[in-house]
Parts: C-alpha cells; sequence; structure tokens
C-alpha cells in the first residue's frame, strides 16, 4: 500500500516529515479496502479507467 500524506494524531507510527511518501508495511494495514479510488491501465500508456473509479471490491 502507498501512504500519501501525514499520519493521523497520536498515531504509534512516527514519520520525520509530515509529507511523507512511501510504502507502509503490511503488518502496519489496519481494515479492509471496499472500493477502487484509482485504476490505471499499465498496457495503455497508463492512462485511467474510468469505468473502474469508485468500483466496489468483491
Amino acid at each position: 500500500m502507498l501512504r500519501l500524506g501525514e499520519p493521523q494524531r497520536g498515531d504509534i507510527v512516527t514519520f520525520s516529515s509530515p509529507r511523507y511518501i512511501g510504502l507502509v508495511p503490511r503488518h502496519l494495514l489496519i481494515g479492509k479496502a471496499a472500493r477502487v479510488l484509482v485504476s490505471l491501465d499499465i498496457l495503455g500508456l497508463w492512462l485511467p479507467r474510468l469505468e473502474r473509479f469508485g468500483q466496489a471490491l468483491v
């Protein structure tokens, strides 16, 4: 999972910058994904796949 932004206040994990961008270790993830936020076609010049935006995951 790619993380953008700053950690929530009181978060156990501290990052060196409030503008932290990077990968989050799997053991720190909580919860479950429910919808697609952004989807890109890696074989089609990285264009967005608009039909997948907001689609529920099964």
